[in-house]
């Protein structure tokens, strides 16, 4: 069975937000679908977090990560994700895929802007 944590940051301007699992990574998971099989780390990547792929055909199902990259991306934050031997940055408007350090599972890094969560802030859904 997959192991997992989250862990939060709280500076005086951003929250960090961190989530990590140890299970068959992004590839791993996308590749459970016919059409994405022997797709590498890198394609993988880009493929869930730029156009929304996912392992389920179902509308509706997958594609959670895309949208939480659009969040960050709209509010000026950044976004980070490693799994495999694959990874993925976002900072402003610009993002790479690269290669990695193999790392079992899914790291997913956020930093958006304290003011987001502040009372009062308008909402981004």
């Amino acid at each position: 069975m997959p192991v997992g944590f989250a862990a939060r940051e709280e500076a005086s301007d951003h929250l960090h937000l961190a989530v990590v699992d140890g299970g068959v990574g992004l590839r791993g998971s996308l590749s459970l679908n016919p059409r994405y099989r022997g797709v590498s780390t890198a394609e993988a990547l880009e493929l869930i977090l730029v156009e929304g792929a996912s392992r389920f055909d179902e509308p509706g199902r997958g594609g959670s990560l895309k949208r939480i990259r659009e969040v960050a991306l709209r509010n000026s934050g950044k976004f980070y994700v490693r799994s495999l031997d694959g990874v993925f940055f976002q900072e402003d408007v610009e993002w790479q895929v690269g290669r990695s350090f193999f790392f079992p599972g899914v790291q997913i890094s956020i930093r958006l802007p304290k003011r987001l969560f502040l009372d009062g802030a308008p909402g981004e859904g």
